[in-house]
């Protein structure tokens, strides 16, 4: 059994409630005033039932939470295995998941995107875990009527909630990146504009007025790869959001995207991918509800 909402259904859909824009929420039931600033980008959600012979494995390039209701499971997410177990809550961010040995695991999910300065809070992150107090398991029965009511602002409300019981681990993560982010935001706000499939290192290294050798020095310090390469990710993690998420065609993606043609952006994807976006879209299809 499965009950899955997606945000890009054609206008005339029984689910068009969803088809809105993307709407900027403010995370008010945090006192910090960094956390108020996060974007919230949904992309889908539902409830799902597992069976013991299901298992899924795919690349999953959102954030993903997951309430558990019931039933056993477990999930490897870049190579390590976690439990998962009822009354827990399980908030995971994009990577290489895999699920299996499931015993009726039934669940819900919620797939999005959360960024901080315009850039991805979670990326490179670990998940996180939550239990849930028996005083207060009721709140998954209001997660589980939210979710079924297909109503987008009250799916992103129960996100937002969610996100409180991981408050600290949160706090923690933007004070560790957000001086990062601040001392190369030349550098975010460049590629951030950048219409194109290509950035210039000595540009960018000149506007921050600093040599382009050290400049590469210090952001590979900072962000364990090189600025270039950075930015071939960011293309590829929103090439990837598209082909997902959207029904968009992969010409329309690649033009979006900057790309010469659609051949360039194919080749690109598949040399950073090591499959081409139809193959991508398609293994997404396939699995659609995992998560």
């Amino acid at each position: 059994m499965e009950t899955i909402y997606r945000l890009d259904l054609p206008p005339d859909s029984n689910e068009e409630i969803l088809s809105g824009k993307r709407k900027r929420v403010f995370l008010k039931t945090f006192q910090n005033e960094i956390l108020n600033n996060i974007s919230l980008t949904l992309f889908n959600f539902g409830e799902v039932i597992y069976t013991e012979n299901d298992i899924v494995d795919e690349y999953e390039p959102a954030n993903s939470i997951q309430c558990i209701m019931s039933g056993f499971g477990r999930v490897k997410h870049n190579k390590t295995v976690y439990q998962l177990k009822p009354n827990h809550i399980y908030f995971f961010p994009p990577g290489n998941r895999i699920l299996f040995d499931n015993k009726n695991l039934r669940k819900l999910f919620m797939k999005f995107k959360l960024t901080f300065n315009n850039l991805d809070l979670f990326a490179n992150e670990l998940p996180m875990i939550s239990s849930v107090p028996e005083k207060k398991r009721k709140i998954l029965i209001h997660y589980a009527h939210s979710i079924h009511s297909a109503n987008l602002l009250c799916v992103k409300s129960v996100i937002y909630d969610i996100l409180s019981c991981f408050k600290n681990d949160i706090s923690s993560i933007i004070e560790r990146k957000n001086p990062l982010f601040e001392r190369f935001s030349v550098y975010f706000d460049y590629i951030k504009n950048n219409k194109t499939s290509v950035i210039s290192i000595s540009d960018i290294s000149r506007l921050m007025n600093m040599n382009k050798s050290h400049f590469i020095c210090e952001f590979k310090k900072a962000f364990k790869t090189t600025p270039k390469h950075y930015f071939l990710l960011e293309k590829t993690n929103k090439a990837k959001e598209m082909l997902a998420y959207t029904a968009q065609s992969i010409r329309e993606i690649s033009t979006e995207l900057g790309f010469y043609d659609q051949y360039y952006f194919s080749k690109f994807f598949k040399k950073m991918t090591s499959c081409s976006p139809k193959e991508f879209r398609e293994m997404k299809k396939n699995t659609q509800i995992i998560h």
